[in-house]
């Protein structure tokens, strides 16, 4: 049995997934997972971002990296699996910044990890991308192909993922017909909550439920430069995050928390449905947070007419898939495999993602 590791923490900077995988590879298979809180003195640093000062980078690089490890040591004792069953980690660490094609920061000394846990990590994914001209994300696709490959050589499928941001892998006939980041799928919503109710999310979007929509607003948002950009692209709560609304003084009107709430899910959605549309779907499966976001859900079937299913239906716990791809990811750098992002990132050739740390 294959055992790797893979362990992230997403752009919503809630806390730490980390899963055991089998075979990650070939057919991965989830065999332990959990989700950690980050201890509050990195939670307070990281609502910082991205204001946050150099020296406090350095400091949140190292203390990320513990809490890492800790994640992956806590797993492994409630497991009960020996870590020397584990043939690597593979760690996204933290983003602070991606500018597309330009360069992407992630956080969390995988050094630290490698030492802290006595397990090689393979690390730094993104860069290898960015260097040969891509765009250096989404990742995702890589994984999506991987689980939806056979069921794509009958019928188109895709995949979209509700993280921070929203992005999608469009299959067909075994290989990525287009795959990009969206633009935002929880990164608003959550950003309103909290500066509004000082809340993490809208649980269920009850909240967004009981509001009205500001149309006038959306129109205006609808037209966001990033949306007229053509795949392959990617983003991040830079350009749809709280101070994105800040800039456009989306919160200088005093609209009522659940109207602005309800606006911005609406926006989001209607975001999404809009590219997804364009592809002829019948069925799309999701992964992420915003899987839980049911009022979001409803609002995508009844603008797409899809219908959306939980990547839990393919024995993937969708709260854990982008672990998933860590692992796998991790997997590919121990064997030295070149990886194909040529029609996901505009990436020029195959390459080899990530380094690789010794304990």
């Amino acid at each position: 049995m294959s055992l790797s590791i893979g362990i992230l923490s997403g752009t919503s900077s809630d806390g730490i997934d980390v899963a055991v995988v089998n075979s990650a590879a070939v057919s991965p298979k989830i065999i332990f997972g959990e989700t950690f809180k980050y201890s509050k003195q990195i939670s307070l640093l990281l609502k910082k971002i991205p204001d946050i000062e150099l020296p406090e980078v350095a400091i949140l690089d190292k203390k990320i990296g513990e809490e890492f490890a800790k994640a992956v040591n806590t797993l492994l004792k409630l497991s009960g699996i020996n870590r020397k069953r584990i043939k690597v980690i593979g760690s996204h660490g933290q983003t602070l910044f991606h500018i597309p094609k330009k360069s992407s920061l992630q956080i969390g000394s995988p050094a630290v990890i490698a030492k802290l846990t006595g397990i090689p990590v393979a690390a730094q994914f993104r860069m290898d991308d960015i260097a040969l001209g891509g765009e250096g994300a989404p990742l995702t696709p890589l994984l999506d192909l991987l689980i939806l490959g056979k069921s794509s050589r009958k019928k188109k499928i895709a995949a979209l993922n509700l993280g921070g941001i929203a992005n999608i892998s469009v299959i067909s006939n075994g290989k990525i017909e287009s795959a990009y980041d969206i633009g935002p799928a929880n990164s608003l919503i959550d950003a309103a909550c909290r500066r509004l109710l000082g809340q993490a999310f809208d649980r269920n979007g009850v909240i967004a439920s009981k509001g009205k929509i500001d149309e006038a607003w959306i129109a205006s948002a609808l037209r966001h430069q990033y949306f007229k950009i053509k795949p392959p692209k990617s983003t991040g709560i830079e350009s749809f995050g709280e101070c994105w609304l800040e800039n456009i003084g989306f919160f200088k009107h005093n609209i009522p928390p659940a109207d602005a709430i309800a606006t911005l899910t609406e926006f989001t959605a209607r975001s999404i449905a809009r590219d997804i549309s364009r592809y002829n779907l019948q069925k799309v499966f999701v992964s992420g947070g915003g899987l839980k976001n049911t009022f979001l859900m409803k609002r995508l079937e009844t603008l797409t007419k899809i219908n959306f299913v939980s990547f839990e239906t393919l024995g993937i716990d969708p709260d854990l898939k982008e672990a998933v791809l860590f692992a796998y990811l991790g997997e590919m750098r121990l064997l030295k495999k070149e990886l194909n992002l040529q029609n996901i990132t505009g990436c020029k050739r195959k390459c080899v993602l990530g380094g690789l740390w010794q304990p």
